[in-house]
This record gives C-alpha cells, sequence and structure tokens, in this order.
C-alpha cells in the first residue's frame, strides 16, 4: 500500500487519497453522515484529485454511513461513468456493508471486501 498523498481530516472524519498504479483510493474513516459527506463528495467527484483511470472509494473503517453516503457513492459512480473510468467500493461485512447491501449498491456498483481483491480486478482494466 502507496502512503497518502493527500488527506483531509475533522473531528474524527478523515479521508485520504493514495494511488495504486492506475487506480486513485479514496480511504474513508469515522462517519459519514450529513456533515461529512460534502467532503467526501467534494474528493471523489473533483476531476482535478481523482484523475486515474479507476477510483475506488475504501471504507473498511467507516462506522457508520446514511443516506447522504449512499447519495455521494452514487454521484461517484456516474462521475466516473461520465469520465470512462471504472469505480468500486470495498466494503467488508459488518454494519455499513449492511446499508449497502440494503439499498441495492451492489447492483449498481462493484464491491469488493477487501481493497487488494478491489485493486487486482480494477488494475487489469
Amino acid at each position: 500500500m502507496t502512503s497518502p498523498t493527500e488527506t483531509w481530516t475533522s473531528d474524527g472524519f478523515e479521508v485520504s487519497l493514495s494511488r495504486h498504479g492506475g487506480v486513485d483510493v479514496v480511504a474513508v474513516r469515522g462517519e459519514i453522515d450529513v456533515a461529512t459527506s460534502p467532503k467526501l463528495r467534494a474528493v471523489v467527484t473533483d476531476p482535478e484529485v481523482c484523475v486515474q483511470p479507476s477510483l475506488v472509494v475504501d471504507l473498511t473503517a467507516v462506522e457508520f454511513l446514511d443516506s447522504t453516503a449512499i447519495g455521494v457513492l452514487i454521484a461517484a459512480r456516474r462521475r466516473s461513468g461520465a469520465d470512462g473510468r471504472r469505480f468500486a467500493i470495498v466494503c467488508p461485512p459488518g454494519q455499513a456493508r449492511r446499508v449497502i447491501d440494503m439499498v441495492a449498491l451492489p447492483g449498481l456498483i462493484d464491491v469488493f471486501e477487501a481493497l487488494p481483491e478491489a485493486l487486482s480486478v480494477l488494475e487489469l482494466v
């Protein structure tokens, strides 16, 4: 794993960007809710920040997410698709994954349980 190239933090919420070959990895730590989702949205939808051919949002360290987080993930997927980029989420089993499964995101977005798995698929594309 490469070290983050950029990190944004606020009150226990952290978004960090690192690059792995042709994949931007945005790792999130903390809770994604109405207060924190604007920062995540700003990072994952900015074509000057996420520049690689593929984007992964890593939710491994997310403790909670609400409907605003789902909206951000869908916006990131749409933006990536419009730019001709691949998009995926990493979310292991747990509370956040239950929410993702409940709203049927795996039918819309590729969801992996671990970052190495997502990277191996996206780096091949």
